[in-house]
């Protein structure tokens, strides 16, 4: 049976028997705020509005009489649905009541393991990932502007003194902060400070310094660090699998002869200034052999490429924003060299300036070959004159990728529904994404929608007007989507 609870005046009635209730079982309520309005007042922060929630029952845990009813007689289905009304702060507050309170503020975190929380007295946004049934093993993430993530983090060292994973965003980080993390939080494995308003590199070193060796994860992105700072971070975390140096436009990558073998994700987002020098480094350590997650963008030339497709074999994931720097009407591209990467199974090109046609059939066909066990591929060429890749190459990439799952075809005009046909051909394809490709009509469209039995998301867009694709071709294909039987 089904029961809605609506929000109205016997919610308010219950609530003024919540205290004298507690009086009675003779419970220390000096910490929990008596005053009904306020409490109210506080939900007006709620980020989300208060909606109609539905519980299904059985029939027996219906006979509610809400104008007699004590609190604490309540089912546990309401004590879920009125504690969904209370933020952060005030469930443990209340959680401290007694221990039926305890018990189900427990398991209403339980069951909503991914929390998004609003602290309603700073208006700071904290995100906790209940990692398991215990309440003291999860993971913080604060997202603030102001300058109480301090007191976000003294009251987690009481509540979950055992964070394995501390995530600050757009945080101010001071000597506070620091020494919080330091004194309060032993267990932490993962550690990320994105786009800090303020931090200095003594403060990361000296977080390095602690919790380095123990540190599985570390995330330090747009914190302008250099390339001092970054040998700190690497002969300190030797047990790093993840490493996320994104947007630090200094460093140079001469400290990563110093990685790990640990080492399984990489990622180098603009940093504009890591070029050959740094990528020798980086074939030259251990973690040459035990990267399989590689992102890399910037600048990167062909030379680059080079030296990872030379060195790199065990790569899974390569993720490449690139600028062709080789001289106008050289015979070499050094993209050819992908092919050596035999174990990738996400590939993404994306082309800066395609002025120089970098990527070509040629260079194209010859990854596909030898690169056979890709199920996600992402093509991006730039804006140019000279657009070398077509048909030619794409129409064989069902003799070549039969595994593609996911396929992202972006800005080669030059594609018409001969490689549309082929495409359809991809027996597994469940995402396909086809930006600007203006040469490509109906009849193709069609043949993706009939043929594809396991596509699930197909995105066509142009920047400006395309009439080859009508309308009615696109009502046609959503009507043969909905007629497909449910696997």
């Amino acid at each position: 049976m089904e029961i809605n609870f609506n929000y109205n005046s016997n919610f308010e009635s219950l609530f003024e028997n919540l205290f004298i209730e507690c009086e009675n079982e003779s419970i220390d309520c000096q910490s929990i705020d008596h005053s009904f309005d306020d409490n109210f007042e506080n939900m007006a922060h709620f980020e989300e509005e208060i909606i109609e929630t539905n519980y299904n029952l059985k029939e027996s845990d219906i006979n509610i009489n809400l104008s007699k009813t004590k609190f604490n007689d309540l089912n546990d289905y309401c004590f879920l649905h009125l504690f969904s009304f209370f933020n952060f702060y005030q469930l443990m507050k209340l959680r401290i009541v007694c221990n039926k309170w305890k018990y189900n503020i427990d398991e209403y975190f339980k069951i909503k393991k991914n929390l998004k929380l609003i602290n309603s007295f700073t208006n700071q946004t904290i995100n906790i990932d209940i990692e398991s049934t215990n309440l003291r093993e999860n993971c913080l993430t604060i997202i603030a502007n102001d300058s109480n993530c301090d007191n976000i983090l003294s009251l987690m060292t009481k509540l979950c003194p055992k964070l394995i994973s501390l995530e600050f965003i757009y945080v101010t980080i001071d000597e506070k902060i620091v020494s919080n993390l330091i004194q309060n939080f032993y267990d932490v494995n993962h550690l990320c400070f994105a786009h800090p308003l303020h931090v200095t590199e003594d403060l990361i070193k000296l977080v390095i310094n602690y919790f380095g060796p123990q540190l599985k994860s570390l995330i330090i992105v747009d914190c302008d660090i250099t390339e001092e700072c970054l040998e700190s971070i690497v002969k300190q975390c030797p047990n790093l699998e993840t490493l996320d140096l994104s947007q630090n436009a200094d460093i140079t990558g001469e400290s990563f002869q110093y990685l790990s073998n640990n080492l399984v994700t990489l990622r180098l987002s603009q940093c504009d200034s890591i070029e050959e020098l740094g990528l020798n480094s980086m074939v030259k350590s251990t973690a040459s052999h035990s990267i399989t997650h590689l992102t890399i963008s910037g600048m990167i030339s062909d030379y680059m490429i080079k030296i990872i497709g030379q060195n790199m074999p065990n790569l899974k994931s390569f993720n490449c924003v690139y600028g062709c720097t080789r001289d106008f009407g050289s015979q070499t591209d050094h993209l050819t060299i992908i092919s050596l990467l035999k174990r990738l199974e996400k590939l993404s090109l994306q082309e800066v300036d395609a002025y120089y046609g970098s990527l070509d059939d040629r260079s194209l066909v010859s990854i596909m070959q030898s690169c056979n066990a890709l199920k996600y591929l992402e093509i991006h060429v730039g804006s140019g004159e000279q657009l070398l890749v077509s048909d030619k190459s794409l129409s064989l990439i069902a003799n070549y990728c039969s595994l593609i799952e996911s396929l992202k075809i972006y800005y080669i005009e030059t594609i018409t529904d001969r490689s549309l046909n082929a495409f359809s051909k991809l027996k597994h394809l469940k995402e396909l994404e086809l930006i600007n490709l203006y040469n490509i009509k109906d009849e193709g469209v069609v043949i993706i929608t009939e043929l594809c039995t396991n596509l699930t998301k197909l995105s066509i867009s142009f920047d400006g007007y395309c009439d080859s694709i009508t309308n009615i071709t696109l009502s046609a294909c959503i009507e043969m989507s909905r007629k497909r039987p449910k696997h």
